[in-house]
Formats: C-alpha cells, structure tokens, sequence
C-alpha cells in the first residue's frame, strides 16, 4: 500500500531530517577519526572530505541513471531497507577506520602516512556509506514523482539541510561533549533502524516495522545489560593502537587525547600525535632554556601550548615572579592531572602559574599583560590552525605584549647536518617573517631550530659563553640535565651557525600570513618527501606554476564551452545548468573555508563559535531553498532568477575577501579591533549565512530550468545534485589544500570568481538561445 501524498507530507520530512542528520554527524566523527589515523594538515583533510563528496555526489548522479528505471520494488520499501543499511554501514566504516592501523601494517602509533596512501584508503574506506547517502537523496526525490518535480526536490534539499544543520549543532555542543565515538556511531545505527520501522509503518507493513522495532528494542537493552558498547570500545582503542597499552583515551569539541603507558614511559597523544612524554627531560629543557637565557632577568613568562611536557617546571627554575600557561584543549590538563606522576605536574600546581584554557591567538589578543619572554610550544606549523601562529599579524601582537627587551621563541623542526631546499625554505620562509616584524632576530642551530626574536635590537647572543655565565649567575647549573655548559658550545659550534647562515642567507620571496599561510603548504612539502611516491614532486610543480597561466586555463576552458554551446547548441543542450551548479559548489566550499580561517586567524580557535558559523550556513542553504521554491511555486520565469543568483556567486568570494582585508589589515588593532565579539557574534555567521542563502537560492532554480529541457524528478535531482558535489569535491581539495596555502586567500577568492564568472557567460548564451517555455532573448 502506498501512503496517500498528504500523508507523505507530514511524515517524509521527519525521515529527510535524520538523514541529513546521519549525514553530518557521521561525516564529522568519521572525519575526527581519520584525523587520529592520518596526518591532520588541510591537504590531507582536503583528500578526505574529498573523497566523502566526490562519492555522495556519485551516488546521488548513479540514482539519476539508475532510479527513473528500477520498477521491481516498492519505493518506501527500498527506502527502509537502505536506511537499515545506512545504520549498518555508518557502524562498520567506524570500525574499519579503527581498524585501519592493522590493515596498513603500521609498525608503531603515531606513524605517519603519506599522501598516496591517505588518498586511496580514504577513497576505497569512505565509498559504500558515501554512496548510499548520495543514492538516498535521489531516491527520496524519486518518491514525488508525479508532483510538481521542482518542488519535491526543493523541498527534499531543505528538510535535509535542516536536518544536516541541527546534526552539525548538537555534535558540536551535545554529543561529543558527552558520549564516546562509539556510543555516537551506535546512536546513529539505532535511530536510521528507528526510522526504517517508522517508513515501513507509513505503507502499511505493520510485521516488518515490528520486526525492526523488536531488533531495535534488542540493541539498545543488550548493549546495555551486556556492556556491548564498552567491549567495542576497547576493542577498537586496541586495533587503533596496536602493541600499546591504552590506560584512558576521551574526546573533547578539539579533538582526541589519549594516554598510553609502556614499559614505564608516559605518552600523550592528541589527535594521533604525540604531544607529550615522561619522562622527557630534554625536549622540555629545550623548549624554554635557550628563551629565558636570552634574557637579562626573565620574571613574567608566557607559555603557549606544550606544558604536559614538564616546560613549565623547567620555567619555574629561573626564579620567575609568574607564568601564564595558555593550553586549548582542558582534557590535556585533566589526563596529566590524573595520571602523571606527582614531579610531572608539580609545576602545575605551583602559584606563581595560571592554566588559562583557551586558544593561545585570542588569549594574546584580549589580554593587556606584559611579558619579559613569550614561548610559543606548539607543532610546526603542518596545519592551518597553527599556521596562526606563525604569521606576521600574530608576531606583530606578540610583539606589542612584550616589554623593552622582551623576547619570543619557538622552535620548528630541522635536520642536523643537511639542510635540504625544502628545509631551507621551509625556515627561511618563517625568517623573513620574523625579520618584518623584529629588529633582531637568532636562530640557533640543531635537529630543532630554536628561533629568537627580540624586541629591541643588541639584544640576543649566540655566544655560548654568555649563555653559560647566566646559567651559572641564577644558580640552576645543576638543576639543568641537558642545556648547561658541557651542551651548549656542541650546540652553538661555529660550522653549525655558519651553515644554518648560508641557508638563511638566501632570499625567500614570500613570508606567511593570515591570508597567505603558505608556510603550513611549505611543511606539506618537507613532509612529504619522507615518502617514496610522486606526492612531493607534484606538490612542488603546482606551487611552480604561475598563477596566470592557471587563470588562462579557466579562461581557455570557458572559451571552449561557449564556442561548442554556440556552434553546437543541441549537443550542449543544458549542460551550461550543471556546470553554474558545478562552480557554484566549488565557491561555496572555497567560501566556507575562507570564513573559518579568517575567524581563526581573527578570533582564535573557538569551537562551539565555529560550530555556530557551520551551522549558520546550512540554515542559509535551507531557507535560500526554501525561498526558492516558494518563487518557483508562483510559476514565475526561471531564467531571469537563475542568471541573477549567478552572478551573486560571482561577487560573493571578492566581498567576503574585501571584508577580511578589512578585519585582518591591521592585526590586533585592525578595523573593528575594539568590537571583536561583535564580529564573532555577528559579521561572521553573517557572511557564512549569506553563503548559504545564495546557494540555496540557486539550487532550486537551477532544477527548474533543468527540467525545463529534461523531463524526470530523479534524473534532474541526481544529475544536480552530484554535479553540485562535484564541485565541492573540488573545492575541499583545491581551495583548501593547494590554492590556499601555495596562493594565498586573495588568490582563491578570485579564482572561485573567475570560475562562475565563466559559467554566466555561459549561462547567459544558453538564454539567449532559449529554454523550452523560455523565450530568447526576452530574460523573462
């Protein structure tokens, strides 16, 4: 039996709802675990969500060929037997995720992947799932049929954006906050069986929907009387770290801390990477001596980031009067707290050190302390995120917070006795910046460059000797295992400084900054040379290529399109629709990068902030659809509309860009510098609304027009819908990995503008020639 079409009314947004829902949610958790698998940079982020559009979008396009065909079963009968599916899948590709160490063969925790291999586990891992959320959407399209088709996919692309939104918002500020993965990935399961049961009650299927409702039922009490959930979490924390020992491991809104112990070694690892150990004397030696030892009497310190590794202690040595030490993530404090030894956080626990759990760039913006040394402690710069903490706005503010003859440190990681061209540029990059900002500026040498800069010029030594007397004068020589006299001259030896100086001697062109962070696409590249694929060589030869010659390919390419489209009108047919659809994807996903980099860079990284920003954006995504079809509905011309919303797109990037050069052209004191919580609370989510609104806008019409020359609900949703993906597919690899880092913001704005100016022109020739039930000519 077959419901009655008001019934559907009411009840399949219910069921769009929790697959946009499934969707978001899982494409997040399951984002955050090939995180802790994989090495976390934008390129590799970029290949992973990648490869989750690029299969979304083919199946949703498979569904277009496949579906308009497919008569052998009941359309509410496929739907709940793909949802039983969708819980099913959503649960074995988390399992298989943490499984993948054993699949891979890596050797220890922590190993490192490149970019060859993250590229086709991702793509082969994420496929079945993927699909089958794509092939959903166009199936759900193909249950109208026989309705107004441009408004059944409106409607269906509305309640599943709502549905991805409130996802997005309640993982963010609910479910990770509370619940394990697994419990998540089980919720998920449990609620896709619930809506299978509600679906097969809608035709009629009382015995079936029982049947999953008693299964349902079973789940739920026998995860809970026989502790299913606890046993698949340790076995899977098991596989995931394969030969350790797995004492704890929680996830915050940041990220994943787990603590591992063996063989009497402390380990803390975030996010897959080892972050702190114990003991560990060194590397917490190195962190902070050879800083405080530049200055002449350090009493107020700054530390950033790296206090699980006993820096704090070794601070605390130099007599200081105080210590703000600024970590993100509050779990990383509660798992020291709780299982290291009582010598390891005893500096913790001193008075003259406050923990101030927020991100370290809006910490140095808010606060108006004075310091005598400021100690950045975190990661090379492998990611955007902490790219901010690299770049010429953030040391100009950093440079503001320092006294006279104050200085900042940080260290990046080198090579001992070969600096390789990818090295060199790598810190040479990071020296230039340094020297913009700093009257001086030291590196010294070593498996680590420690990099010194100092507020006023005649500041900094590089002579051992000097540093050594200091040690010696505030009586902590003894108290030092590693940094003291019999260490520091091996270290500061003449052929090491002199061949650290040829390197930095040589010009680097570019430096990093908020809205060029080239030095994270700079770290990619030394990275991937560890490995023995083609992955280093092709990122080399695209950063290589001038930018003009990848505009005048855009240029070229739309050249083309428009002669084919002109001499050849009925082979081109309305494929000038898909591809404005296709562009658009790419500038909306270029767009929504660029927000959240430019509210970092400005604001810090503030999760539950960005999740609101997110969030925002797909309610724009809902309401330009709804909007939309409402215009579609009063069966007004679709031409007119479309090209209008097209060239928006067009605009859109440059204003977006324009509004951060505003924001960020000063730094701490830019533009609106003084009403920083009125951007966060307001311009930001405004222009991620916006977003949303334009694309919502334009999907709609966009099938309007489609139909218009293509009969068929489930063609015109699978083929636009795809195409739309497809694009975003682009965006996520391109814009964020390459076009970003390697070009800057200014760069992939305008190569998003350049691409859907292309498709205007392109759309506007197809108008001109006619839709059917268009007139040339007329744009009405």
């Amino acid at each position: 039996m077959i419901p009655s079409r008001s019934s559907e009314r009411m009840k399949l947004p219910l069921l769009l709802l929790a697959l946009g829902f499934t969707s978001m949610v899982s494409q997040v958790l399951l984002m955050r675990e090939l995180v802790v698998v994989f090495y976390g940079n934008e390129l590799s982020l970029g290949i992973m969500l990648g490869s989750w559009l690029f299969w979304v979008g083919t199946g949703s396009y498979s569904g277009g060929i496949i579906l308009p065909r497919a008569r052998s079963m009941s359309r509410f009968s496929a739907v709940a037997l793909l949802q039983v599916l969708l819980g099913l899948l959503s649960f074995a590709t988390f399992l298989a995720l943490r499984m993948l160490p054993l699949i891979l063969r890596q050797e220890t925790a922590g190993e490192v992947i490149g970019y060859v291999p993250i590229a086709i586990t991702s793509f082969l891992l994420l496929a079945p799932l993927c699909l089958l959320l794509g092939f959903l959407f166009t199936l759900f399209c193909h249950l109208h049929d026989g309705e107004e088709p441009v408004t059944s996919i409106g409607r269906v692309y509305f309640f599943e954006g709502l549905g991805a939104a409130a996802g997005g918002i309640i993982f963010a500020l609910v479910l990770v906050r509370f619940l394990d993965p697994v419990t998540i990935v089980f919720l998920l399961f449990i609620m896709n069986l619930a809506a299978a049961a509600f679906t097969l009650a809608l035709i009629s299927r009382p015995v079936l929907s029982a049947t999953l409702l008693c299964i349902l039922f079973l789940a739920v009490s026998g995860s809970a009387f026989f502790g299913i959930i606890g046993t698949v979490k340790e076995r899977s924390l098991a596989w995931l770290w394969r030969g350790l020992h797995v004492v704890d491991s929680g996830d915050s809104i940041y990220g994943n801390v787990t603590y591992i112990e063996r063989e009497g070694q402390r380990a803390l690892y975030e996010n897959g990477l080892l972050i702190a150990s114990h003991p560990d004397q060194f590397s917490a030696e190195e962190a902070v001596h050879f800083a405080l030892l530049e200055h002449a009497k350090p009493k107020r310190v700054l530390l950033i980031g790296g206090g699980a590794s006993g820096s704090v202690d070794e601070i605390l040595k130099h007599s200081v009067d105080h210590v703000d030490y600024v970590e993100l993530d509050p779990l990383i404090i509660e798992m020291i707290t709780r299982y290291f030894p009582p010598d390891a956080r005893r500096g913790l626990e001193d008075p003259r050190v406050t923990i101030h759990n927020i991100d370290g760039r809006l910490f140095i913006n808010r606060t108006r302390e004075s310091y005598d040394v400021i100690i950045i402690n975190l990661p090379d710069p492998y990611t955007a995120q902490l790219n901010r903490f690299y770049t010429d706005s953030f040391f100009r503010t950093c440079a503001a917070r320092l006294k006279p003859g104050g200085v900042l440190s940080f260290r990046l990681s080198s090579a001992e006795n070969y600096i390789s061209p990818e090295l060199q540029q790598f810190i040479g990059c990071m020296y230039r910046t340094l020297r913009e900002v700093f009257p001086e500026v030291k590196v010294i040498p070593g498996e680590t460059n420690v990099f010194i800069a100092a507020a006023a010029p005649n500041t900094l030594t590089l002579d051992a000797h000097a540093l050594i007397r200091r040690l010696s004068e505030r009586a902590i020589q003894q108290q030092v295992l590693f940094v003291r006299e019999y260490y520091l001259p091996h270290r500061l030896s003449e052929d090491r400084l002199q061949m650290l100086a040829a390197a930095l001697s040589v010009e680097v062109s570019r430096r990093n900054t908020d809205l060029a962070p080239v030095c994270y696409f700079y770290d990619a590249v030394l990275w991937s040379k560890q490995f023995k694929d083609f992955s280093s060589s092709v990122l080399v030869w695209f950063s290589k290529i001038p930018p003009a010659i990848l505009l005048a390919a855009v240029a070229v390419f739309f050249a083309g399109a428009a002669f084919v489209q002109m001499r050849a009108p009925r082979f081109w047919g309305p494929k000038s629709i898909l591809v404005a659809v296709g562009t658009t994807g790419f500038a909306e996903i270029t767009v929504e990068v660029v927000t959240l980099l430019g509210f970092q860079a400005i604001h810090g990284y503030v999760y539950h902030k960005i999740a609101i920003i997110i969030t925002f954006f797909m309610v724009g995504l809902a309401l330009g659809a709804a909007s939309a079809i409402r215009y579609v509905r009063a069966k007004r011309s679709h031409a007119l509309p479309f090209l209008v919303v097209q060239g928006t797109v067009c605009l859109y990037p440059l204003l977006l860009l324009g509004a951060l050069v505003i924001m960020t052209g000063g730094g701490a004191s830019s533009f609106f510098g003084r009403a920083q919580s009125v951007q966060a609370a307001v311009v930001f989510p405004a222009l991620a609304f916006a977003a949303g609104l334009i694309g919502g806008l334009q999907f709609p019409l966009a099938n309007a027009l489609w139909l218009a020359e293509v009969p068929g609900t489930a063609r015109a949703a699978g083929f636009t819908y795809g195409v739309d993906l497809f694009g975003s597919c682009a965006g996520a690899f391109l814009a964020a990995g390459l076009l970003i880092p390697v070009f800057g913001i200014p760069f992939a704005c305008g190569a998003a503008s350049l691409l859907n100016a292309g498709s205007f022109i392109l759309v506007f020739l197809k108008i001109r020639q006619g839709f059917k039930g268009v007139s040339p000519l007329s744009l009405r």
